[in-house]
């Protein structure tokens, strides 16, 4: 009779309900709406800096060099004007000579149909190890990349002249090259899965989304965490 009282007491237990299992549950039938919110948000955003680059770049890029024919010719304003060539315009004039630098002697000299043939010969084995190879070295790239940019920034505004300018320059000049070659051979990866009559596309995103959920389902996340989670989705 005891074991029997305490079985009851013990599988009645897990039919007891309390106000934060109700709030818990509730808040689990919110979370597909919120992410799917953050995700346009997030999409937004990025749109934004590819137009920027488009757009707003090449005009800061083309009034910097204004500016620095104007100074260089002897035309020299105080530092209020908006006249005036300020450090942070080297910034907007070393990406633009970086993005078309390696545009022109990096990107330009690759033949894309050697490549596009080369990658469809492969095998699906060899097809799927390439694909989760870039992605790995893509996330990577682009953690690096930022840091890169910002130590740019940051000796292009506070020390033009020293030697730190010139490496930092170097590094970004070096990692753009890489990550450009990396999305470039991405590009082409996926062209090939989708131009393919095996339907080899749908098995590298099934693989591929099985693979990453399965390293991230079963471990426990803060907030930091699953922000950055939510941000490199958003960029992919």
């Amino acid at each position: 009779a005891t074991v029997r009282t305490k079985w009851l007491d013990h599988l009645n237990s897990f039919q007891e309900s309390t106000p934060d299992v109700d709030v818990q549950m509730e808040e689990f039938i919110k979370v597909p709406g919120r992410v799917e919110i953050l995700m346009l948000f997030g999409s937004l955003i990025c749109v934004d800096s590819f137009l920027y680059m488009i757009t707003i770049l090449p005009v800061r890029f083309v009034w910097s060099l204004l500016l620095l024919v104007l100074n260089i010719v002897g035309r020299r304003w105080q530092q209020s004007s908006p006249f005036s060539f300020h450090r942070r315009h080297w910034y907007q004039i070393i990406q633009v000579t970086i993005l078309y630098t390696i545009y022109r002697y990096v990107l330009w000299s690759i033949s894309l149909g050697k490549l596009y043939h080369w990658i469809r010969g492969q095998t699906m084995l060899k097809l799927y190890f390439l694909v989760a190879m870039v992605e790995i070295f893509d996330r990577m790239l682009s953690s690096l990349g930022q840091d890169c940019l910002e130590s740019m920034y940051w000796n292009t505004v506070h020390r033009p002249r020293s030697s730190r300018m010139v490496i930092s320059v170097g590094v970004v000049g070096l990692y753009a090259a890489v990550h450009s070659l990396l999305l470039f051979v991405h590009v082409v990866t996926l062209h090939v899965a989708m131009n393919s009559t095996d339907q080899v596309l749908l098995s590298l995103l099934i693989s591929g989304n099985f693979a990453e959920i399965k390293s991230t389902v079963f471990k426990k996340y803060n907030k930091a965490a699953l922000f950055k989670i939510a941000a490199s989705d958003i960029c992919e």
